[in-house]
């Protein structure tokens, strides 16, 4: 350990799930739940004195995944294994009420797009080198994305794919295939992601922590191939219908799994808006991604769980139809520099949406502990009331965040979090 403190929940009257769980039922637990949904490697070896794989840690965890998956079953149930035990110790440590574990991000198959895809995706794929930290998963029809690595900002991107260069013939020709592929979760490589996700639910730290599964649509966002399914939605809107349909089934399937398995809530973070605005218009939100998100809403709610939104950016146009016909019950992140205003969410849908989030991320890197406890005091003060609100930043926690930066945060978080709420 580096001296930094820990958060960890002991002496508390109510666990972290059940504070989540009241928080979703919209009244007021012991105090705040406090989440992140992704937590970036450089900052935890930081903080724990070591190396750790988080599920949301950056690009470091996808290349051991990715060089995992290549290596064979055994070194990717490994690889799984740490991942889960990692991030369950980790998310312990820190006092967080919350998890968010997708198996996707366990496997790599072809345009695997920071694990937005369907259990009917193309997972029997060969990985190869191709030059300094970069490597090809292609499958044996011919498809084929190109994946690398930089080392000072420790990501992984999508660089290229056969569908980027193919264009919608290509996006045809990929989404014909996908629609013969059945929906198995028997096959070995889904076992092994899903029992990362039993092991989660298992662990001991799970009796204090919210475990959530994971479930979108598989709108290619994060894929190299992102502009020419943009050109899909206005040039032929069937063939995009064809691809929600046959990815749709497969994320259900998913989500049913999760459920089975004794996840608490599941969460979707496929983005779709940049800071300016969303990628695609209210009216093509509502014909060709709000239906399939609805079906994969519903499926957790037939379960019993609650179903949290993450989109980045400015989502303000889109969010009624998010809220009120497709259903979801929390959303993230919630970014004050996209014009996200919580203040107005919280009177606009209280005691109907979750709000968690608003912490300005670049605030939390290059502010001052004062900057920050005021921020934090603030939110809890006009947010909080009345429950309905966990707290997180508007991301995640970034690369290069001071440690002075995140303790302050996380002690705000708690000295003013706490119900009911009194603040001058």
């Amino acid at each position: 350990m580096t001296g930094f403190p820990s958060f960890e929940d002991s002496t508390c009257a109510i666990s972290g799930k059940q504070r989540v769980r009241m928080a979703f039922s919209h009244t007021e637990p012991d105090r705040v739940p406090i989440w992140e949904l992704g937590f970036h490697n450089e900052v935890a070896r930081r903080i724990m004195g070591k190396e750790v794989l988080l599920p949301a840690g950056g690009g470091q965890t996808s290349r051991a995944v990715l060089l995992a998956n290549a290596q064979g079953c055994k070194a990717r149930r490994e690889m799984i294994q740490r991942i889960v035990n990692d991030t369950m110790e980790f998310y312990r440590f820190m006092g967080y009420n919350l998890v968010r574990l997708r198996p996707t991000d366990f496997l790599t198959p072809f345009a695997f797009g920071s694990g937005n895809w369907a259990p009917n995706a193309l997972l029997d794929v060969s990985i190869r080198p191709d030059g300094s930290n970069a490597w090809i998963v292609e499958h044996s029809s011919g498809f084929w994305s190109r994946h690398v690595y930089n080392d000072e900002s420790e990501t992984l991107a999508d660089a290229d794919d056969c569908i980027k260069q193919g264009g919608l013939a290509e996006l045809r020709r990929y989404i014909e295939l996908l629609e013969t592929r059945p929906v198995d979760l028997s096959m070995a490589p889904l076992q092994e992601a899903l029992d990362g996700i039993r092991q989660a639910v298992r662990h001991p730290a799970a009796k204090d922590i919210f475990i959530l599964g994971w479930g979108d649509v598989c709108y290619p966002g994060s894929a190299a191939h992102v502009a020419v399914f943009l050109e899909a939605m206005i040039a032929d809107p069937e063939l995009v219908h064809r691809y929600m349909e046959v990815t749709t089934r497969g994320v259900v399937a998913l989500v049913k799994a999760q459920a089975a398995l004794g996840v608490d809530g599941i969460t979707g973070g496929n983005d779709w808006a940049f800071k300016s605005g969303p990628m695609f218009s209210v009216r093509h939100l509502r014909s060709l991604i709000a239906p399939y998100l609805k079906r994969i809403v519903d499926a957790a709610h037939a379960s019993g769980l609650p179903y949290i939104k993450h989109i980045d950016g400015d989502i303000r146009s889109h969010l009624p139809v998010l809220v009120d016909e497709v259903g979801i019950d929390g959303l993230h992140a919630i970014e004050p520099e996209c014009h996200m205003d919580i203040f107005a969410l919280k009177q606009h849908y209280a005691g109907r949406l979750v709000l968690m989030g608003n912490l300005e991320c670049d605030l939390l890197v290059r502010g001052s502990p004062e900057e920050i406890t005021l921020q934090v005091k603030h939110l809890m003060k006009e947010v909080a009331p009345g429950g309905g609100y966990i707290f997180s930043t508007a991301n995640s926690v970034l690369m290069g965040v001071p440690l002075e930066n995140l303790a302050a945060m996380l002690t705000a978080a708690r000295t003013y979090g706490r119900y009911p709420i009194h603040i001058e």
